[in-house]
């Protein structure tokens, strides 16, 4: 038996969804956004600074909506910029 704490990205396939959407902020490698995964959550997109950080999120995650910025940048764009869901 595997210990809780063992899973992969493969295991999302058996996670139900619990109709909650999120974004992910700060992304990094997608530690926090695997979470969100495993609860269930679908996750939007990223706003992440570090080039090779979001090379390993996009990877990892492929997201609907990516953006490579500081967040203070990301925070200034007008809701009417931002993508439609």
């Amino acid at each position: 038996m595997r210990p809780e704490w063992d899973w992969s990205l493969k295991d999302l396939d058996r996670v139900p969804n619990n109709d909650r959407k999120v974004f992910s902020c700060f992304s990094c490698g997608g530690g926090s956004t695997m979470g969100y995964k495993l609860a269930g959550y679908t996750v939007l997109g990223n706003v992440e600074i570090d080039p090779q950080m979001m090379r390993i999120y996009r990877h990892n995650h492929d997201p609907r909506f990516s953006f490579l910025m500081p967040i203070q940048q990301f925070k200034e764009i007008p809701n009417g910029e931002l993508p439609r869901l």
